[in-house]
């Protein structure tokens, strides 16, 4: 794949930034991932994670 472009770099720094800049929004945003997994209504286990897995930054 050569026109693979590694972030994880970027995808790093704007994480520390939403952490130290907005740590409220970051907190409730780790809650919300929480509570996909614990009250995923009628998602299976399997299903949760892969959303949990998509949507963390």
């Amino acid at each position: 794949m050569k026109d693979y472009i590694d972030n994880s770099d970027v995808a790093e720094k704007n994480l520390k930034y939403l952490m130290e800049n907005h740590g409220e929004i970051y907190e409730t945003y780790q809650n919300f991932g929480k509570l996909i997994h614990e009250k995923g209504g009628p998602l299976d286990e399997k299903t949760r994670w892969l959303i949990i897995s998509i949507i963390s930054p």
